[in-house]
């Protein structure tokens, strides 16, 4: 899991992901609506992900600030590294792939972001 220091753009992650990182999830936050409430709107990373999520934000009828945070993969260390050394990212948690590798068998292993927690809004 990827939380990002800041909401970043479809061209910023187009980068991270050029530098290695695989995306399966992505998870966007939106300005308050009129009731003062925030969105969180997302899903599976793939083709068509960018209009989707726009006309979900057009449905909900808010604005939003950017991609938040990632369910990621991450090949190898060097990836890692360059990743994690990116100043548009807080986090890249690793502790569910840890939990799974020493606990064969084990399904339906999921992790929030902290992003919310970062931002003040929990």
């Amino acid at each position: 899991m990827v939380t990002f220091s800041r909401p970043i753009s479809w061209a910023k992650l187009a980068e991270l992901r050029s530098r290695g990182l695989a995306v399966e999830t992505i998870e966007l936050v939106s300005q308050p609506d009129r009731s003062g409430l925030r969105w969180t709107i997302g899903g599976a990373f793939g083709p068509g992900v960018e209009d989707l999520v726009a006309e979900a934000a057009t449905d909900a009828g808010v604005e939003l600030l950017g991609i938040v945070s990632a369910e990621v993969i991450v090949p190898d260390a060097a990836t890692l590294r360059n990743v994690q050394n990116d100043a548009a990212v807080f986090l890249v948690d690793l502790s569910v792939e840890d939990f799974m590798r020493n606990n064969p068998g084990i399904q339906d292993v999921s992790q929030n972001d902290v992003y919310w927690s970062l931002a003040g809004w929990d």
